[in-house]
This record gives C-alpha cells, sequence and structure tokens, in this order.
C-alpha cells in the first residue's frame, strides 16, 4: 500500500513537473480553453490534472485489456473492474469528464500539446475497441465445421501429443488435465491417491510419470494447436481426449469403432463419430446440448458415401 501511494505521488508531482514545463513553453499551447485572466498557476493546476486523466485512463484501458486478453472469461473480468469503478465513483467519474473533455478538446484543435494528447486518445480508444471485441467475440464458439477444420489441420499432431502423454504414464494411471492461457493448470485429476494440485512437486508429478518439464512441453504443444487439455484414462475409457474449446473435445480411439458402436454414437446429440477411430464430443460444461451443424454434416456424408458406391 505503501510503493502504491508512493508510486501515486511520484506520478502525480511528475505529471505537475511537465505541466509547469509546458505551460512556461507559451508556444506549445495555443489555446488551453481557460478564461485569458487565469493565473499561471491555475493553468498549471489545471493541465496537470488533464495530464493524470488523460494518462490514467488510459493506463486502466491498456492493464483492462492486457487482463481480458489472457482471461478465460473476460465478461466475468469486465464485471468485477465495473463494480471497482462503482465503488470508487468519487474518483472516476471527474477522472471521466476531464478525459472526455480533453478528448473532444484535442480533436477539434489540433496544435501544439495537443497532439500528444490526441496520440494518447487514439490509443485509448485501440484499447476500448479491443475490449469490446474480446467481450462480444466468443473465442470458444464452436461447431462441427470448425472442429472438423481443426482436426485435418492438426491430426498428426493430435495423435502425436496422446502417444507421448502415453509413453510418459505408467501402467493403468488415469491423468486428467486442463491448462488456461497462461499455461497453468486449472483441473487435475488422476486415479493415484493423495495428489493434490496445490502441492505438486517434481517428485509429486513423478509419481504419474509426469514433471514440470513435460507439463511445459504438453501445454505448448497443445497450446500451439489451440487446444487446451488432455484426458487420459485407460482404466476408465477406451479413448483418449483432447479438450478443444470449452465444452468440446476430439475423442481418439485405439480400437476400431464397430458399426453399432458408430451408430449408438451418432444417435446422441452430443457426439459425432468422425472415422472409426475419432470422434467429436460436447460434454457438460457447454450450455449448447448439440452439435451445430451436426444433421448438415451428416446427410452430406451419407451423400457422399453413396457417390463412392
Amino acid at each position: 500500500m505503501i510503493a502504491f501511494l508512493s508510486f501515486l505521488i511520484l506520478f502525480i508531482l511528475l505529471c505537475f513537473i511537465a505541466s509547469w514545463w509546458i505551460v512556461k513553453r507559451s508556444t506549445w499551447i495555443k489555446n488551453d480553453g481557460l478564461p485569458e485572466n487565469t493565473t499561471a498557476w491555475g493553468r498549471i493546476g489545471f493541465f496537470t490534472l488533464r495530464l493524470v486523466s488523460v494518462f490514467v485512463v488510459t493506463g486502466v484501458l491498456l492493464f483492462t485489456a492486457f487482463v481480458l486478453d489472457r482471461s478465460e472469461d473476460p465478461n466475468d473480468e469486465l464485471f468485477w473492474l465495473f463494480v471497482i469503478v462503482v465503488v470508487f465513483c468519487y474518483i472516476a467519474i471527474p477522472v471521466a469528464c476531464i478525459y472526455v473533455y480533453s478528448f473532444f478538446k484535442c480533436l477539434f484543435d489540433r496544435q501544439g500539446v495537443e497532439k500528444l494528447f490526441l496520440i494518447l486518445h487514439a490509443i485509448g480508444i485501440m484499447a476500448i475497441l479491443y475490449i469490446a471485441y474480446l467481450c462480444i467475440v466468443d473465442p470458444d464458439h464452436c461447431d462441427v465445421r470448425i472442429m472438423e477444420k481443426h482436426y485435418h489441420t492438426h491430426q498428426k499432431e493430435l495423435t502425436a501429443v496422446v502417444s507421448k502423454v502415453e509413453g510418459w504414464l505408467p501402467d493403468s494411471v488415469n491423468v486428467d488435465l486442463t491448462f488456461d492461457k497462461r499455461g497453468d493448470i486449472t483441473d487435475f485429476e488422476t486415479n493415484i491417491r493423495g495428489l493434490n494440485l496445490n502441492e505438486m512437486t517434481d517428485k509429486e508429478w513423478g509419481k504419474i510419470g509426469l514433471s514440470t518439464a513435460k507439463l511445459d512441453t504438453l501445454y505448448r504443444a497443445l497450446n500451439k494447436m489451440g487446444c487446451k487439455g488432455i484426458n487420459i484414462a485407460p482404466t476408465l475409457y477406451p479413448y483418449s481426449e483432447i479438450y478443444f474449446r470449452r465444452g468440446y473435445s476430439f475423442r481418439l480411439y485405439k480400437q476400431a469403432l464397430t458399426d453399432e458402436e458408430m451408430n449408438n454414437l451418432n444417435a446422441s446429440s452430443c457426439f459425432l463419430v468422425v472415422n472409426r477411430h475419432t470422434v467429436f464430443a460436447l460434454d457438460g460444461t457447454c450450455t449448447k446440448r448439440e452439435f451445430e451443424g451436426k444433421e448438415k454434416y451428416l446427410q452430406e456424408q451419407k451423400l457422399l458415401q453413396r457417390g463412392i458406391e
């Protein structure tokens, strides 16, 4: 807290010194919008408030864009930012008013130091547009066509990652891992008792054939393919699973599916059989209960099959 207050005081002091220097160089300011009888100290004080407001708002916007870009749920992060602004409204509202005034001032009076303000406001506008993009566009939007394209693009890599992790794990060990954008593990499950994600060390990871270096390699491989995690459970399932977008995953079967198994899977709204070794899956974490475009895809496959026959 003391460090933050010290930084804040130093920042305001620097803005004050900069304002004093700019006001003294009167050629930089063609029209500051203040009455002619305003004293020099009055102009310096007003300019300081304007500088502080613009720098603070621009900094907050850039920081918000940075946080949302690395967040799994941008709308949730933005909600907490809104709460903070409401709590400190007695500071946020005056700062916002000065920021808006500064924007229109430099927009219509692009001379001298106003050019600097215009650049800062342009940066702020770009940050606002990026924040809006992160909140409006759903990064986890998915349908059959997206999964099909992704699967065919990364088919070899998907198989290679599964084979590599299976080679690391001892026999009969189940591992379910999910990473966030930063590479931190958010979900971890295993059938080996006594292992807690918050207490894992290299020694503990070694009990299931993993290490921090191997986990980093796994994260990089998954991230390169645009995937989030992996589930290998030989004692539970006849397939290995790679998590794609929220609620969507690729299930890779070692043994070829029979016709009956394929028909049963396709009969469910949560599965789509691509071939005898690959199934697109939709789990309970997704708000949708069926694949978008599934019926059209199956119809196209039937027509294609008839054409081959």
